[in-house]
């Protein structure tokens, strides 16, 4: 049987954040950095997600390309084209 890898919805990282919050010791931003896929197939739908994640809270987006799920050739041709703008 294969492992699954279940990442956090855009909610689950809002209560994170929420949660965090009162053990600051000041206001500051932070960041708050994911790991997550996008198709890399739709332009307009990856930008969507991108921006569902980031106004949950997320400051970085890092692109899941592990090589257990692609190619090598495919993780490189997938960094290649780059991150979704938002």
């Amino acid at each position: 049987m294969a492992a699954r890898m279940d990442y956090m919805t855009p909610e689950e990282v809002r209560e994170m954040v929420a949660y965090i919050k009162p053990y600051r010791a000041d206001d500051a931003p932070f960041e708050v950095a994911i790991w997550q896929r996008t198709s890399g197939e739709d332009p307009a739908q990856d930008t969507a997600r991108v921006k569902l994640y980031n106004d949950a809270g997320t400051t970085w987006w890092q692109e899941d390309c592990s090589l257990w799920c692609f190619s090598l050739a495919d993780a490189r041709a997938r960094i290649r084209q780059g991150p979704p703008k938002i």
